[in-house]
């Protein structure tokens, strides 16, 4: 019978103290796994739990202002410049709006080693005088630039200056470039050449063709004042919100509920509270009174909407109040269309007056949803694609800024997961102290209960080395047995505790990752804790066993070395018999020097 085979049988003989040995392994391995499953179950449903309350993953916001439509463009001479050499410098202003452009100040200054020329400044080709011997278009010590007055829309105008090279320049069109431009509508002042801002609508298109994003839409709105909407002579008594959008984006946000009705080219949609305080309904005319427009904006009513819950639309943008809902109950619904011939060129209108007063300007923005269903579930790993995202989109397009609500979501949901996979982790620590003390316990039982079979097996010639290595096989079949079991049952017990449908959103590899972990390290635990045990009484046993041999009497004979006098006294007698001759033929005898003759008698 092989030792393999003897485990087997005497694992099987003994069925109480197996099952004894096994119930330790089981129950702790079974706590300790049960705390990894449940860590990979809630940790998967993590990343849909944080961002199931996000209203808007990420906001494009445009950032070109109404009546900015008035570009500056530079040119000059690309190539290198000799020193002392000369090169005409060209400003282009050009209006493509729909507004005229007040005020228009142009400012610049030759960047060195380039010099002014003076008395060569020209505003569509007539010349203009310089200011203090200086270039018109950077006057005194503040550097105030050139006011060219109003930009009709669709007009241009060119100044131009030359300049000398007071040494060599390698290439032109490396220099800086440092011409601005800004109006009464666009105080701030923007430099030459800058890129133009993207359309909402292109912006849009674009968008949708990133990878991982859902939808893209565009939205604007804009808050008009008290009474901005009526209908047959009756005003709605409260503030009006004003917005653009299409039927893609109210399918995309259900919380814009529609009570009747449809958006519909040179339509408008009503607020269910606008709708009541008019007492008007779907087909019936409505006027919208516009900054800037000198008659009202008459529409027709397409339908009838209840935006009392639409957060996308109410939600705060502002920093110190974002997200916080705030709604204004009369509400009017325009197309992508109505807007941009309509009200748009209204504002942009007003916008260019002098003495208007506008409230607010439209606010452009394109509002992203990303594809949840791709995200990982592992918060850590879903906020690395979101982020991945959130550059491919601002990579798109200029002239605006990206608001990433759901990777700043995710940021703040990955580092709870990380404490609470720690938290998890430090609180499955008692399943693996139990599982080692009560296997340690178990192993202590079954050692003691093994002396008399360790004996048995000494007496058949049984080693130390023998009865380690059936220790061993004893060990990894009860430790390996055990650690099967006790997974298993963590894994059932979470499956009974969260459902399967919350613990299968996690992968397969962390669920097999936790799995082995609970196996092997519940296994190692485990056998550690009993095969110490009957090691240390293998070795005590061996150890009686030589402290019993040494303590017997010895004779007295053996303590004397009698035995070895007595050999070496014989020795010593052998070698004088033989010097003595004890051993040769005596002189005198009949057989002595004679020989001897037999007679026979027949």
């Amino acid at each position: 019978m092989t030792l393999a085979g003897y485990v087997w049988r005497d694992l099987l003989r003994n069925p109480r103290r197996t099952l004894a040995s096994l119930v330790g392994v089981f129950v702790g391995v079974g706590l300790f796994s049960a705390v990894l499953f449940f860590i990979d179950g809630s940790g998967a449903s993590m990343t849909k739990r944080a961002v199931a309350p996000l209203t808007l993953d990420m906001q494009r916001v445009l950032t070109a202002p109404l009546g900015g439509g008035v570009r500056l463009e530079q040119k000059a001479r690309d190539g290198a410049l000799k020193a002392g050499g000369a090169m005409l410098m060209t400003l282009s202003v050009a209006n493509d709006g729909v507004a005229p452009a007040h005020e228009v100040v142009i400012r610049d200054r030759p960047s060195a080693p380039l010099i002014y020329v003076p008395g060569s400044t020209k505003l569509d080709g007539k010349a203009v005088e310089d200011v203090g011997g200086d270039i018109p278009l950077h006057q005194g010590s503040a550097g105030t630039g050139l006011n060219i007055g109003t930009v009709a829309p669709g007009s241009s105008h060119e100044i131009t200056y030359r300049v000398t090279a007071a040494r060599g320049v390698g290439s032109t069109a490396k220099l800086p470039v440092q011409a601005t431009i800004s109006t009464r509508e666009a105080a701030t002042p923007t430099r030459a050449n800058a890129p133009r801002a993207t359309p909402l609508g292109s912006l849009a298109r674009q968008v949708r063709g990133i990878a991982g994003v859902g939808s893209a839409d565009a939205l604007v709105f804009v808050d008009l004042e008290a009474g901005a909407i009526s209908a047959q002579g009756a005003d709605v008594p409260g503030p009006v919100k004003l917005f653009a959008f299409d039927k893609a984006y109210q399918s995309h946000y259900p919380s814009i509920k529609m009570l009747s009705g449809a958006i519909r080219p040179g339509g408008a949609l009503l607020s269910a509270e606008a709708a009541s305080a008019l007492k008007v309904g779907e087909g019936d005319t409505v006027s919208v009174r516009l900054p800037g427009r000198a008659a009202p904006l008459s529409l027709t009513v397409s339908g009838i909407t209840d935006l009392s819950g639409a957060k996308p639309l109410f939600e705060s943008r502002e920093s110190g109040t974002l997200e916080a809902f705030r709604y204004v109950p009369y509400s009017v619904v325009v197309d992508h269309d109505t807007y941009r011939a309509d009200v748009a060129p209204a504002f942009e209108a007003a916008a260019a007056a002098r003495n208007a007063k506008v409230g607010s300007l439209p606010l452009e923005e394109l509002d992203v949803q990303v594809d949840r269903a791709k995200l990982n579930s592992d918060p850590a790993s879903a906020v690395a694609q979101t982020q991945d995202i959130a550059r491919a989109v601002q990579f798109v397009g200029t002239g605006d800024y990206l608001l990433d609500n759901i990777s700043n979501t995710l940021q703040v949901a990955k580092g709870d997961a990380a404490i609470a996979k720690r938290m998890f982790v430090f609180l499955g620590l008692p399943g693996a102290i139990l599982a080692a003390i009560l296997t340690a316990y178990a192993g202590t039982l079954l050692a003691e209960s093994q002396r008399r079979e360790n004996a048995r097996l000494r007496v058949y010639g049984a080693s130390r080395r023998h009865l380690l290595f059936l220790l061993t096989l004893r060990t990894i079949a009860i430790a390996g047995v055990g650690a099967l079991l006790g997974t298993a049952l963590g894994f059932v017990s979470v499956l009974a505790l969260l459902g399967s449908s919350v613990v299968f959103e996690a992968s397969t590899g962390a669920l097999i990752q936790s799995a082995l972990i609970g196996v092997f390290g519940g296994m190692l635990v485990t056998a550690a804790a009993q095969y110490l045990p009957g090691r240390r009484l293998i070795t005590q046993e061996l150890k009686q066993e030589l402290a019993v041999i040494s303590r017997r009497p010895v004779p007295r004979w053996r303590r004397l070395h009698l035995d070895l006098v007595a050999l070496v006294g014989a020795g010593l007698a052998q070698v004088v018999a033989v010097r003595l001759g004890a051993f040769d033929v005596p002189a005198g005898s009949v057989y002595s020097g004679r020989s001897v003759t037999l007679h026979c008698t027949c």
